[in-house]
């Protein structure tokens, strides 16, 4: 069998294919921390279960030849697993800390997902938020060096994501009808819904009736538009399957190296 039932194996860790670490179901709760060196532009990750379901991560666009990858892989002991990284250009872990910290280098975090072990079904977050999929945590601000590698749950495949927090950036976000793409617009514009609060539908109508086309695509922006994967067009962030999730979601959403599109009202 590929895992062992005496001393059972729960999750292996990979990257670019060579096995970084192996969780054993006697060790819980657990933290391994690993540094790997990227020696070409390939870097991917890969979390595989005891099911022998796999997690691969993508995560090429963010390192350079010579790189280091400091991981940090969890399981926690409701049996969720958490794993980040920092892509630094020193192999010490402190060093590379200190430089986070002064927003030198960069982390990612990947997302968490429960072992097979565990009493959570997979399927419970399907379309839901970033709050709920555990990227980001109310009380706490995720560091803008900060990006998320998603896994779509339809094609199964990873995409590259960065937040950016609205209520301190004092806008108010949209997503594109056809495509991943964001539009920002002023929170001091009339009719923009503030975070945290509930609409008014009329405001709403006529804030949207305003807003221009994507300017890439030419799809529409709407408030409850989800966020899509760039790869299958899926709900990734289904806001119309779940409208009450959000204005609670105060964390706006682009793919990686995007930019965001910005809307001001014109006086008439």
């Amino acid at each position: 069998m590929f895992f062992l039932k005496k001393n059972k194996e729960i999750l292996r860790a990979f990257v670019n294919d060579g096995l970084i670490e192996t969780f054993y179901l006697k060790n819980l709760p657990s933290e391994k921390l690993s540094a790997v060196k990227i020696r070409n532009h390939s870097a991917v990750f890969k979390l595989i279960d005891s099911s022998g379901l796999e997690y691969e991560y993508d995560f090429s666009d963010s390192v350079t030849d010579s790189r280091y990858v400091h991981f940090s892989i969890r399981i926690q002991d409701n049996f969720a697993v958490q794993a980040d990284c920092l892509i630094s250009t020193t192999s010490h872990a402190g060093d590379s800390a200190k430089l986070y910290r002064e927003h030198k280098i960069s982390g990612i975090r990947f997302q968490p997902f429960f072992l097979p072990e565990g009493k959570v079904k997979p399927e419970e977050f399907i379309g839901k938020g970033l709050f709920e999929r555990g990227f980001h945590f109310p009380g706490r601000v995720t560091p803008g060096n900060v990006s998320c590698i998603c896994i779509c749950d339809y094609c199964r495949k990873s995409f590259h994501l960065q937040s950016f927090h609205a209520g301190f950036s004092d806008v108010q976000y949209f997503y594109c009808s056809d495509y991943p793409h964001t539009l920002v617009v002023s929170s001091y514009i009339k009719d923009v819904p503030a975070q945290l609060s509930e609409t008014d539908p009329d405001g709403l109508n006529r804030l949207e009736s305003k807003l221009p086309r994507c300017s890439i695509c030419n799809g529409t922006f709407h408030y409850l538009n989800s966020f899509l994967c760039p790869l299958c067009k899926k709900p990734y962030i289904d806001f119309r399957k779940y409208p009450r999730n959000r204005k609670n979601e105060y964390y706006g959403n682009h793919i990686f190296g995007e930019k965001i599109q910005r809307w001001d009202e014109k006086p008439s």
